[in-house]
């Protein structure tokens, strides 16, 4: 092991490699924060076809069902890519399962910008999704390994805030490009591919310290299940996650509609602004609150997320924009956090040999909450107007994070009356 901020920290058998100079400590640093930089782009092209949508409908006269359809088999795709490839970088390398990831998120573009109708529309949002789900999960994995390593929690940290920073930027940059650049429907989309590009050809300079070892193809076998001992708490925190996630999926496919109707205007800015205004602000408040109690995150942070919910539906009623943005910020402020502390209280429960599992599973409950209720949400906008459906959206993410709120808070108190620590 060597000395020094941002020192390889691996175990002995996966890594071999220490970089001790000074030239090879900067590399390492320059090689993590590209990586970060890699995991935002990965996630920012999902929302990027949001301001999108609109054109889409009115080029191709689909239904609003069939738009939020299309929007949710990007999660199938993620979740599929990271239950299977999820623990294959472990064996064959990070740098080989990225470059699999930037492969297929070039395809989705290129799929993206031939599309002459709803088909092509729907494989490239599945094939955007594997990307993604390839991408993240491995450079999830590779930003542990070159984090500082007096920093053991730093990698993660990040990782997370960039993913969700990557969801805000990509709806607020395609909404500037669609209104104020030439080519609407496809600058966007070539803007992306030539930066996948891009990290397709730094991958031979960042350091992989993986080294191939057996068990790859028994590694794509998925694994799904919650160990005994985090089960209460699994199901006391699945709430909330459904309520998170449910709206940033409520926000990502309908939030544009919502705005540009209060607004009464067609800039597909104000649109994306509005999930910008979620995603970049929980991005914010997840770093802010990171040294935070985990048990405190998600209560207080569910509390927020009610808050916000709950502006944003007086923001329907009264017809304001202003509301509804605010709305959006408040909102934002509990997403994050919450689903910082959603994490951090289950993946301590989990002994080492079972976590992946664990994880498999809270991703399982984050892209369905994630895609279907976005497609129920299309079901209902079929027979009823917007505003409505968005009340009653609205009233059930509230309703989901109010509960995890009192089950947190219950469990709390039985376990200072117990005098043991509560999960």
């Amino acid at each position: 092991m060597c000395t020094g901020r941002w020192a390889v920290t691996t175990e002995t058998r996966t890594t071999g490699l220490a970089y001790a100079d000074r030239h090879g400590i900067r590399r390492q640093a320059a090689s993590f924060w590209l990586l970060a930089l890699l995991l935002a782009l990965a996630v920012f092209s999902a929302t990027a076809p949001s301001p999108l949508y609109a054109v889409y409908r009115a080029r191709f006269g689909f239904s609003a069902l069939t738009l939020t359809a299309i929007y949710a088999v990007y999660a199938l795709g993620a979740l599929a890519a990271l239950l299977i490839f999820g623990r294959l970088s472990d064996h064959i390398g990070r740098r080989s399962v990225v470059a699999l990831g930037l492969v297929l998120l070039m395809t989705s573009m290129g799929v993206f910008i031939a599309a002459d109708g709803v088909a092509p529309l729907y494989v490239a949002r599945v094939v955007q999704g594997m990307g993604a789900g390839i991408a993240s999960g491995a450079i999830n994995a590779w930003l542990l390994d070159l984090q500082p390593h007096e920093n053991p929690r730093f990698g993660g940290l990040v990782g997370g805030v960039a993913l969700i920073a990557g969801l805000g930027a990509g709806a607020l940059g395609s909404g500037l490009l669609v209104q104020y650049a030439p080519n609407p429907l496809d600058l966007i989309y070539w803007l992306l591919a030539a930066l996948y590009v891009a990290g397709l050809v730094s991958m031979p300079f960042i350091p992989d310290v993986v080294e191939r070892r057996a068990g790859a193809l028994a590694s794509m076998r998925p694994q799904v299940g919650v160990p005994r001992v985090a089960r209460q708490t699994f199901a006391a925190l699945t709430p909330s996650m459904i309520a998170i996630w449910a709206l940033g999926g409520l926000f990502a496919s309908l939030g544009p509609s919502l705005a540009l109707t209060l607004l009464q205007t067609s800039n597909r800015v104000a649109g994306g602004a509005v999930i910008a205004a979620l995603f970049l602000t929980s991005a914010a408040a997840s770093a802010v609150f990171r040294g935070a109690e985990p048990r405190a995150m998600v209560t207080r942070g569910s509390l927020m997320l009610m808050a916000g919910v709950g502006l944003t539906l007086v923001a329907a009623v009264i017809e304001s924009p202003i509301a509804l943005y605010a709305g959006s910020i408040v909102a934002g402020i509990g997403f994050g956090p919450a689903f910082s502390g959603v994490i951090r209280t289950l993946t301590v429960l989990a002994p080492p040999d079972k976590r992946g599992a664990l994880v498999a599973a809270i991703y399982i409950v984050i892209y369905v909450s994630f895609s279907v209720p976005t497609v129920l949400a299309g079901l209902a906008l079929a027979r009823f107007p917007l505003r409505e459906t968005t009340y009653v959206y609205g009233v059930i993410v509230m309703a989901l994070a109010g509960a995890t709120t009192v089950a947190v808070a219950r469990r709390k108190t039985i376990a200072e009356a117990n005098q043991v620590p509560a999960a």
